[in-house]
């Protein structure tokens, strides 16, 4: 299960990506799969 767990990498950019999305309320990524399936 190790290989399931966030980096602290991808946490600081998971957190950066949210944050310069948030200016759109139809965006919400919370994690580097489902988040990203339509494209954006």
């Amino acid at each position: 299960m190790a290989g399931l767990q966030q980096t602290n990498s991808e946490k600081i950019l998971l957190s950066w990506v949210r944050q310069n999305t948030r200016q759109y309320p139809q965006v919400d990524v919370v994690n580097f799969s489902s988040s990203w399936n339509d494209g954006f």
